[in-house]
């Protein structure tokens, strides 16, 4: 009993090493997968068959051995194995494309035709009444008494200088006075009304001077001072003219000329 119990116990102390197999990881495809199975299960088989084996040489066996050694079984390669493919990479899909938005075409101008403004009818006015006819009255002459004036003396000469010259004598100066105003008197009594200027309505003064000889002719007419007015001017010194002659000098009076002035005023009245 002793003995058996002794086995046993050395029997239990045989250590016991696994077989290590080393089957390459390959990647089947499925044609080659039912030829693959078979020779995987045969494989298998071979194993477990070496391990029982190997369990039961460890009990039974009454002396103490040295381990076997394991061995290692290499498979060779399948004929008709293929190196493991690499996935093909799935090509990316293509991103879309963004349109790049085109510039809006430009509307030509659409050309309105004119408005056109409606033109009245021309409105014809009836012509303006006549203006009324004003009857233009002639200009009343109211008559201006001329002014007679004594102009400085006039020599003639040194033959006859004494008789040109009034006198000192008041009676010969009272009679040289007389006659101017005599003169003055005769040319009032004709009145000056000159018919051209009262027709173009000029109105005026004229100062005209005269030489009056001893039996009342009259020379050197000509005018002392204008109006301005040519045509009264000219008429004025018209008018002395024919008043010639005038009255000649009175006996007493030792002149032989004497040289006046006058003035002839025209003035034209519109009623």
């Amino acid at each position: 009993m002793r003995s058996g119990a002794v086995s046993t116990a050395r029997a239990s102390k045989v250590p016991v090493e696994p077989i290590l197999v080393d089957v390459p990881a390959r990647t089947h495809t499925p044609e080659q997968y039912n030829g693959s199975w078979g020779l995987s299960a045969g494989i298998a088989l071979a194993a477990h068959a070496a391990a029982v084996v190997a369990l039961t040489a460890a009990v039974v066996p009454t002396e103490p051995t040295d381990p076997e050694p394991v061995v290692l079984v290499e498979l060779p390669p399948l004929a008709g194995a293929e190196e493991p493919s690499v996935a093909e990479a799935t090509p990316e899909e293509p991103r879309p494309q963004l349109e790049t938005p085109q510039p809006p075409t430009p509307v030509p101008p659409v050309e309105l035709p004119p408005t056109r403004v409606p033109v009245r009818n021309a409105v014809t006015l009836p012509p303006p009444p006549p203006e009324p006819v004003r009857t233009v009255q002639a200009p009343v002459v109211k008559p201006v008494a001329p002014v007679i004036s004594a102009p400085a003396p006039v020599r003639s000469g040194s033959a006859n200088a004494s008789s040109d010259l009034p006198g000192d004598d008041p009676k010969s100066r009272k009679l040289e006075a007389d006659y101017k105003s005599l003169v003055g008197s005769y040319i009032r009594r004709n009145r000056f009304s000159p018919p051209q200027s009262r027709k173009a309505g000029i109105s005026g003064e004229v100062k005209v001077r005269f030489v009056v000889h001893r039996n009342g002719g009259i020379s050197d007419v000509s005018v002392a001072r204008s109006s301005g007015e040519d045509l009264l001017d000219s008429e004025a010194v018209e008018f002395i003219q024919r008043l010639s002659p005038v009255p000649s000098f009175p006996r007493d009076l030792r002149r032989s000329e004497i040289p006046l002035a006058i003035t002839l005023k025209f003035k034209v009245e519109s009623k």
